[in-house]
């Protein structure tokens, strides 16, 4: 195995990086989570209207949903 020399300056330049990449993952993860509980919050408000407006809606929702769980393959929906 060789071994290649690196200074110490480039040392500290690669940990700068590395810890400004780690920054903006932990951000990206932030702004994902966030996006997913706005998502979490409109599917609840869209269920809540609907279940109002059709009193059935939760039982046919309950069922549209136990089918699609056992039917659905996400990576035919790939695209």
């Amino acid at each position: 195995m060789t071994q290649s020399h690196v200074s110490p300056r480039d040392f500290e330049l690669l940990k700068k990086e590395v810890e400004a990449l780690g920054d903006s993952v932990n951000k990206d993860r932030l702004d994902l989570v966030a996006d997913a509980d706005k998502l979490r919050l409109e599917i609840e408000a869209l269920r809540t209207a609907l279940q109002r407006m059709s009193p059935e809606f939760g039982r046919l929702y309950t069922e549209a949903y136990s089918d699609l769980v056992q039917n659905f393959n996400p990576e035919a929906q790939a695209g």
